[in-house]
């Protein structure tokens, strides 16, 4: 707290590394409010780091961006977790489409200013949607090469929203380079969606590939998203399986008329349709991804609600 007009004494806290500045005679409500920040910074910097979720398409088309999507949309609802999505196609990013928000600020902001960026300032570069989930997104006003952007500045930014926030989601485009590698070198969990077809399977094991041999992740790792999956289909979950050497799998199922609605609405799949199937299972991927879904957002079945 000093005097009014003191430049001398502003700069020299500053310097030292004071985050607030009080003019005399000093508002007991105003020191209050910045104390309760600066303790929530501190909280935040004691926790364990978050985890982080990358979506990635097998094949162009395969859904990852909607999966990506309603994967933390729905963590967000339904769990207590405090949940962040990361738009990182930098060019045709379309998770701000999907949810109907417009972002104030973009991605591309943030790893501009990342180097005067605190914890606390983080959050004024996300997006807040009604559900309580926060997106970090883009805007097509510019073009932005993936080579513009230095990978250290994204691990910086990775590793702001990780403090921040128990679970990061990527929505990662479907290339291999500095950027991409950095995040799925990073990520605690890998979902590779891919559909039921021999183009998606030969794009699929060319990827479990380049992410295992090439960047050194483990399998476990990793998990098989099955998109709009068709029971009769001549390649089942077990061939998949085999044919990329993988261990976990999930599916998906095909439910083009909702999901077209929802999307076209701007509004997460969850909020849609709760009682859906396809909303089922993406109950059970957060489940996969070891996220603990609150028990009332859980389908019941028939005797159990019977009995209830």
């Amino acid at each position: 707290i000093a005097k009014e007009h003191d430049s001398s004494l502003m700069r020299s806290a500053m310097q030292a590394g004071a985050r607030d500045y009080f003019v005399a005679p000093h508002d007991a409500d105003e020191i209050n409010k910045a104390i309760v920040v600066l303790h929530k910074e501190f909280e935040k910097q004691k926790k364990a780091p978050g985890t982080l979720t990358t979506i990635i398409n097998a094949k162009g088309g395969s859904g990852a961006s909607l999966i990506a999507c309603n994967l933390a949309h729905v963590t967000a609802v339904t769990s207590c977790l405090s949940t962040a999505l990361v738009d990182l196609d930098l060019q045709f990013g379309t998770q701000a489409l999907l949810l109907d928000i417009k972002p104030e600020h973009t991605i591309v902001d943030a790893l501009n200013d990342i180097d005067n960026i605190d914890n606390a300032a983080l959050d004024g570069y996300m997006t807040r949607h009604d559900s309580g989930l926060n997106l970090l997104s883009t805007l097509h006003e510019h073009i932005v090469l993936p080579g513009e952007i230095p990978v250290a500045k994204l691990d910086h930014l990775l590793s702001l929203a990780l403090r921040n926030f128990d679970h990061v989601f990527v929505d990662l485009p479907r290339q291999i380079d500095p950027l991409t590698a950095t995040v799925l070198d990073t990520s605690d969990h890998i979902l590779i969606v891919l559909q039921q077809s021999l183009a998606h399977l030969r794009d699929a094991k060319r990827l479990v590939q380049i992410i295992k041999s090439e960047l050194n992740v483990p399998a476990n790792k990793i998990t098989l998203v099955v998109n709009r999956y068709n029971p009769d289909s001549s390649i089942q979950n077990k061939d998949i399986l085999s044919a990329l050497g993988c261990n976990n799998i999930i599916s998906i199922p095909n439910d083009y008329e909702r999901i077209a609605t929802a999307t076209n609405l701007g509004v997460p799949l969850f909020e849609y349709a709760q009682d859906s199937k396809i909303a089922g299972a993406f109950i059970n991927l957060a489940e996969k991804m070891n996220i603990k879904v609150g028990a009332q957002f859980k389908k019941q079945g028939f005797f159990k609600r019977l009995f209830k």
